[in-house]
C-alpha cells in the first residue's frame, strides 16, 4: 500500500510535467484497479484512502481478508465493480 500511496502522491507531477500538461481531476476521479493479489491490495487501499473515488477489481483473492471484512475493518464505501472468472468462484 505504501507504493500506491507514493504513486498517487506523484500523479500531479506525472500529469503536469512528464505528460505535458495533461489535465486530470485526480481529486474527484481517481479510480484504482487490480487483479488477483493486486485487486486485494486495491480493496484494502480503497477502504482506507479517501482519495480513491472508484474501484475496479478482477478476481480479487479475498480469503486473507474474510475476518477483516466480516468485522467491518475493511469496508469499501466507493462505487466498486468486481469481475470474477468462474474458476475463482469455487
Amino acid at each position: 500500500m505504501k507504493e500506491i500511496d507514493s504513486l498517487i502522491g506523484e500523479l500531479p507531477y506525472i500529469t503536469k510535467v512528464a505528460l505535458g500538461e495533461v489535465n486530470l481531476d485526480i481529486d474527484q476521479q481517481l479510480t484504482l484497479a487490480g487483479h488477483g493479489f493486486g485487486a486485494t491490495t486495491a480493496i484494502i487501499t480503497a477502504s482506507k484512502d479517501s482519495r480513491i473515488k472508484k474501484l475496479i477489481t478482477f478476481d480479487p483473492y479475498l480469503m486473507p481478508l474474510l475476518d477483516e471484512i466480516k468485522s467491518g475493518d475493511i469496508k469499501v464505501s466507493v462505487p466498486h465493480c468486481s469481475v470474477n472468472s468462474e474458476i475463482f468462484q469455487h
